[in-house]
Formats: C-alpha cells, structure tokens, sequence
C-alpha cells in the first residue's frame, strides 16, 4: 500500500511540475504578447505625433500661400494694376499715346535678305 501512496505521490508531483510548467508558459506567452502590444502602440504614436506636427506645419504654409495670393488678387484688382496689365500684356496704349509693335520675324526676314 506503501507504494501505492508512493506513486501516486509521485503522479500528483509530476502533474503539479507539468501545470506549474504549462502555466508559466502561458503567462510568458501573454507577457510577451502584451510587451509586443505596447510597444506597437508606442511607435504608433510616435509615428502619428510626427505625421501631425508635418500636416500642420504644411497647413500652415500652404494658409500663409493663401493670404500672399489673396493679397495679389487685391492688388490685381486696383485700377492702377489692370492699367499696367492692360499695357504690358494686352499691348493697349492711353488716349494720347501711340502703340508702335515691331515684328521680331520680319527683322531677322530682312536680315536674311540682305545676306543673300
């Protein structure tokens, strides 16, 4: 009966070690998993943080590009401008001037001509 006890001793030893053993496993594993976890969590952060102080700083210029712009526009928009685009782009003169447009290919055609 001495060796009965004796074994079954010894099972109930072996399968405490094997629970002890499988659950120090299984808290490795989750302790793990939740290190890993964080860590992802961590970069996350990290990673969007930057990618927010980027997206505000470009809002930021691309808000200063739009005052300068609308600053043109208002500038534009004076009389004064439209005159000066008026002459320089639209080749338009005032009431009392005379408008003289010199064709850039007819002097390098004569120039040609008188070469030959």
């Amino acid at each position: 009966m001495s060796e009965k006890v004796s074994q079954i001793d010894g099972r109930q030893k072996r399968q405490r070690k094997f629970r002890a053993s499988f659950l120090t496993i299984v808290f490795l594993v989750i302790v793990t998993q939740l290190c890993f976890s964080s860590f992802r969590n961590f970069h996350k952060n990290v990673n969007f943080s930057s990618k927010i102080k980027k997206m505000e700083q470009r809002r930021d210029e691309e808000y200063n590009k739009y005052l300068m712009l609308k600053d043109q526009v208002d500038n534009f928009n004076s009389a004064k401008n439209s005159e000066a685009i008026a002459r320089n782009n639209l080749k338009m003169a005032e009431g009392d001037e005379v408008l003289i447009i010199i064709n850039k290919d007819d002097e390098k055609k004569s120039k040609e001509e008188d070469k030959h």
